[in-house]
């Protein structure tokens, strides 16, 4: 799958109603400092984000997002902002 920009990504997840905030907030909830900081590398940080980044399920997996919906939402989710999963 290809990568997103940061931008792209965060637009679709406020679409569904993930405020980058949220995103944010859920991160820092991460109990392991070195995990925490990965994951807000790839969150804060990143010029893209790939979808094969392990964190992308596990940020998915904080708001009850199985990795097939999370793919939905890569592919589909891209083509129309409205899609929701």
């Amino acid at each position: 799958m290809l990568d997103k920009i940061p931008c792209e990504f965060r637009d679709i997840l406020t679409d569904m109603g993930l405020f980058p905030q949220m995103v944010a907030a859920k991160i820092n909830e991460i109990p392991f400092d070195i995990e925490r900081q990965k994951a807000l590398n790839v969150w804060k940080v990143s010029s893209y984000i790939s979808r094969a980044d392990p964190h992308v399920n596990m940020i998915g997996a904080m708001f009850d997002k199985a990795p097939i919906k999370i793919d939905a939402i890569w592919i589909i989710g891209f083509c129309n902002a409205e899609f929701h999963v």
